[in-house]
């Protein structure tokens, strides 16, 4: 699939699913590379991370990766991702964190044009969080492999 053409189907689906985020309206920038295509929304109204996590946990087609604290007793910090079920056909990955007032005012959306480069960025993802702070969810490497292959 052409990231262009995956950038507009997320565009057309997501905010079916989740309209207070992915509504066209906070949709910010969009950055097409060779492999991949990064969304950035806004958010008019910035919303608390549980509502974040709700939001990513209450679709069927998301998948939730981690949930993570980077600072020790800080709303500041607090990140999350979840990523499209491959099952559905759609290659995404969204992630946010909380910004100084520990709300969720920006989300970013990473669509692929290849599950095996949004498998591999999905493993690079969870080692990485794993230098700072600590997972307060996370999915096993086993579980993910299960959900590509």
């Amino acid at each position: 699939m052409l990231i262009e053409d995956g950038i507009e189907l997320f565009k057309i689906s997501a905010p079916l699913m989740v309209p207070d985020v992915f509504a066209m309206s906070n949709l910010q920038d969009v950055e097409v590379h060779e492999d991949e295509g990064i969304l950035m929304y806004e958010l008019p109204h910035p919303i608390e991370f549980e509502d974040m996590l709700n939001y990513l946990e209450d679709q069927m087609e998301f998948i939730l990766l981690y949930y993570h604290k980077a600072l020790e007793d800080m709303k500041y910090g607090l990140s999350c991702c979840a990523y499209s079920n491959p099952k559905y056909g759609h290659m995404f990955k969204i992630n946010a964190a909380t910004n100084v007032d520990g709300l969720c005012e920006q989300v970013y959306v990473t669509i692929y044009d290849s599950l095996d480069d949004m498998y591999g960025e999905i493993l690079k993802e969870l080692h990485n969080k794993r230098t700072i702070g600590k997972y307060l969810y996370e999915k096993s490497e086993a579980s993910v492999m299960g959900d590509f292959f």
